[in-house]
């Protein structure tokens, strides 16, 4: 179970017209839907009360990045922090970090 986080822009794209999507690989923007990506800010997420945020091991936390129809970008850059919480009946500690370019 996701039970929230922050997508944290570290460096504003100075566009108004590309926006953020947090979400899974089943609903891509669960947890963000049109985040702002031109200014420095951390947008919060937190439980949903429909239980969207039940994942699976197979699942993942994934960013989309959208333009609007803009001339583009010239620097983005963002992490996201997500807390997540083990429900099964067996649990097992583990975690696993990702990142690219």
């Amino acid at each position: 179970m996701v039970i929230g986080g922050t997508l944290e822009v570290l460096e504003a794209s100075g566009n108004a017209n590309v926006t953020l999507d947090v979400g899974t690989s089943t609903d891509v923007d669960a947890f963000v839907d049109g985040g702002a990506s031109n200014a420095a800010a951390d947008i919060q997420f937190n439980l949903k009360a429909a239980g969207g945020n039940i994942v699976t091991s197979a699942d993942s936390v994934q960013v989309t990045i959208l333009d609007s129809g803009s001339s583009g970008t010239t620097a983005l850059r963002f992490r996201v922090h997500a807390v997540i919480c083990d429900i099964s009946v067996n649990p097992v500690e583990s975690a696993t970090v990702s990142t690219g370019t």
